[in-house]
């Protein structure tokens, strides 16, 4: 177990620095096979290689359609010895949307291609986070993207925001406890008892 939580910590690094969704399609590889899914995860490869070839827009429509298909394949190898490098895939695909947000959401042209990226954005949390509520708040938001009614746009956005926000506090208060109590335990097998109680409950 804790060679796997280190392999993890490892690949979980590399996937937040966006340098390891190519490795991560290699592990991934002999289990999807030679797959439409393979295809598209090698565009996007490509495509996260050189940095401005695709617009934004584009490659956040490819890692949902991506991410997507890699769901049923997960599925079908929840018990399989792969299922580990699908999960670490689904992250590194996760993590890549971000990075393309962060880096070209400034490229994207006009209102409605932001409301497009936007919505394939709402799928992606949807997708890993689940939710009653946010997955209303994502038919919701897709249903009003061609809408010209402000008011309607409105309500929209606040549903959208409210459940993003809900997501999150129940996440907090779901890891939370469990950190700090993972915090205190540490806290006692050290012979300086540190770090204090404060920093415990504060950075866990």
């Amino acid at each position: 177990l804790i060679n796997e939580f280190e392999r993890y910590l490892l690949i979980l690094k590399k996937v937040h620095s966006g340098a390891d969704l190519e490795r991560c399609i290699e592990m991934a590889g002999p289990i999807i096979g030679e797959t439409s899914l393979r295809s598209l995860l090698g565009s996007l490869s490509v495509a996260a290689a050189s940095p401005g070839m695709s617009s934004a827009l584009a490659e956040l429509g490819g890692i949902t359609a991506a991410r997507a298909e890699l769901a049923q394949v997960m599925e079908q190898n929840r018990q399989g010895s792969g299922a580990v490098d699908l999960l670490f895939l689904d992250l590194a695909l996760e993590a890549r949307a971000r990075l393309v947000v962060e880096a070209d959401g400034g490229r994207l042209s006009g209102l409605l291609e932001a409301r497009l990226a936007t919505g394939l954005l709402f799928e992606g949390l949807c997708r890993s986070y689940g939710g009653a509520e946010l997955r209303a708040a994502f038919r919701d938001l897709t249903a009003a993207l061609g809408c010209s009614d402000m008011l309607r746009e409105s309500a929209v956005a606040e549903r959208a925001r409210n459940a993003v926000a809900d997501s999150v506090g129940n996440m907090f208060g779901q890891l939370q406890p469990r950190a700090e109590a993972l915090g205190a335990a540490l806290r006692e097998v050290t012979p300086e008892q540190v770090p204090e109680e404060w920093a415990v409950a504060l950075f866990a």
